[in-house]
């Protein structure tokens, strides 16, 4: 009688088994190495974003700061010994007024022309980003513009203004800081103060 030989070839299920650990942890690390891709492009965007607006922002209290003066106020005891948190610019022909100041994350740039001519706020940052921390710096720190402060030779120089402030959007989070001096020195304008709004409710007629 003749035989048939048959080879019956398969797995195991020890080798399938192993088969399905080693797929699934090539899987795994498939899948942890496309997540960390796509949070690391996801940081890199929302960094770039911050970068681009800060940098905006930056760019126009710059401008502000070298082309206008800084507002001392009307008496000797006026200073900038410390930090503030809002600062007040005037322009040379004393027809602008401007001020920048944190509103609950939003960096907020009060104007007024011409004692009412125009008269309101614009933020400089959008909702999306947060600015958390803002400070000026403003040497020297008492009025150089004062007739009774010229004989103090430490303040018979050009303002500066040095301007920090922290932005972050999500989990991301940069600190700017720069420094400029004002191109207004020998004499601060003229102007009526009470033209800048000085609340939201004055800000919103």
């Amino acid at each position: 009688m003749e035989q048939f030989k048959t080879d019956n070839k398969g797995f195991t299920l020890i080798e399938l088994l192993i088969a399905m650990a080693i797929f699934i942890t090539f899987t795994g690390i498939i899948i942890n190495s496309y997540t960390s891709i796509v949070r690391s492009q996801r940081d890199a965007n929302d960094y770039r974003t911050i970068y681009s607006e800060a940098r905006t922002i930056f760019e126009e209290i710059v401008d502000t700061s070298r082309d206008m003066a800084v507002y001392y106020g009307d008496n000797l005891s006026s200073e900038f010994t410390g930090a503030v948190s809002e600062l007040t610019f005037v322009s040379k022909d004393g027809q602008k007024v401007v001020r920048y100041a944190l509103d609950e994350g939003r960096l907020r740039m009060d104007e007024s022309l011409n004692c009412g001519l125009k008269r309101g706020a614009e933020y400089l940052n959008s909702e999306k980003i947060e600015v958390f921390e803002l400070s000026f710096y403003v040497s020297p720190a008492f009025n150089p513009y004062l007739s009774d402060n010229v004989m103090f030779n430490s303040l018979q120089f050009q303002p500066k203004v040095t301007v920090f402030a922290r932005f972050k959007r999500g989990d991301n989070e940069i600190d700017l800081q720069t420094s400029v001096s004002s191109r207004i020195y020998s004499v601060l304008p003229e102007i009526d103060f009470s033209c800048l709004p000085k609340n939201e409710k004055e800000i919103q007629q």
